[in-house]
């Protein structure tokens, strides 16, 4: 790389938490200047809490589904309850929304066809001015899904131009993120 080379994009990612991407990635931003930051960390997004963003844009963040068992219709057989391996289905035949991984194993099993199974509701993402430039930045519920599957159509430029080159942390879980549409797994 000759010594007036300049760098458009750079990507700071790793497997494994507390390896000090956040740092590393606000680091780069402060050097950067005017950058685009993107915070992909797809389980703690804390670049908020380094570079303290305004936001100028907010959107809710949808990703999976949750069971949902409407009791008017519900025949008490236990399908649901015997087939879910992570426990979310209470004795009372309702869902645990914090243990539902959304696999959708118990709307396959459920004979009365009395589960819901609404997309869910995550958090929020935003476009948000820093110091440093432009940050994209997600903020999640408690055991929120992670892997969002759309995102709304947005006037926002978002990419990097000639003189705002593109800062970006994301951290690895082995699950691609995809464009398709969420189904059960």
């Amino acid at each position: 790389m000759s010594a007036n080379a300049t760098i458009d994009e750079l990507v700071v990612l790793s497997g494994k938490g507390g390896t000090g991407k956040t740092s590393i990635t606000a680091s780069f931003a402060v050097l950067a200047g005017q950058a685009v930051i993107a915070d992909c960390d797809v389980d703690a997004a804390d670049l908020h809490l380094v570079l303290s963003p305004r936001a100028r844009e907010r959107h809710e963040f949808w990703s999976g589904r949750e069971a949902v068992i409407r009791q008017a219709d519900c025949i008490g057989c236990g399908e649901c309850l015997e087939n879910c391996r992570f426990g979310a289905i209470r004795p009372t035949f309702s869902v645990d929304p914090v243990s539902c991984e959304g696999c959708g194993v118990c709307v396959r099993f459920c004979p009365a066809n009395a589960i819901d199974f609404p997309e869910r509701r995550c958090g929020e993402w935003m476009v948000s001015d820093t110091r440093c430039g432009t940050l994209v930045h997600a903020r999640l519920g408690v055991a929120a899904e992670n892997s969002g599957k759309r995102f709304p159509r947005s006037g926002a430029r978002l990419g990097p131009s000639p003189r705002r080159p593109a800062v970006r942390s994301s951290s690895w879980t082995g699950r691609p993120a995809s464009d398709a549409p969420s189904s059960p797994r």
